[in-house]
């Protein structure tokens, strides 16, 4: 499971290995020492008047997700790359496949693997993906499913 969301989502869902290109809003790190611990710790000192939120070491508080203009945890692309190369198929929902680098990651499988897009609008890799559903997520997907599920009956 490769990731834009920062609201833990997947793992809420029960996904035990996933990629986190855009941090966790649920984890903070300090900005001195590297270090995460969860987010209600800073909520804790910004409650008791503790603003900005710092870590043992002195350092501020910083929540674990990548803002506008910040650059994409290295490890988090170099093991979705990875991940991209050796997939027998990858399913994107919900991106618009414009925003880079996450959008190469599609495009890496794509090279070597089915490509499926479910999206409400086209991507620039509609043409080379598989299959490519307009369409609402949450309209779409529960339709896939439970055309799955018919299948495997019959």
């Amino acid at each position: 499971m490769i990731t834009q969301n920062i609201d833990n989502l997947h793992q809420d869902a029960g996904s035990t290995d996933v990629v986190e290109l855009h941090g966790n809003a649920r984890w903070v790190r300090c900005q001195e020492c590297g270090q995460r611990s969860p987010s209600r710790d800073a909520d804790l000192q910004a409650k008791s008047g503790q603003i900005p939120p710092l870590c043992s070491c002195g350092g501020i508080l910083k929540p674990d997700v990548i803002f506008f203009g910040e650059m994409l945890p290295q490890r988090a692309i170099q093991r979705a790359m990875a991940e991209a190369m050796y997939c027998d198929m990858m399913v994107v929902v919900g991106s618009s496949l414009v925003v880079f680098p996450a959008a190469q990651i599609p495009a890496l499988a794509a090279e070597h693997a089915r490509l499926c897009i479910v999206n409400l609008e086209p991507t620039p890799l509609d043409a080379v993906a598989g299959v490519v559903i307009h369409g609402k997520a949450g309209e779409v997907l529960p339709a896939v499913v439970e055309a799955m599920g018919e299948m495997s009956r019959d």
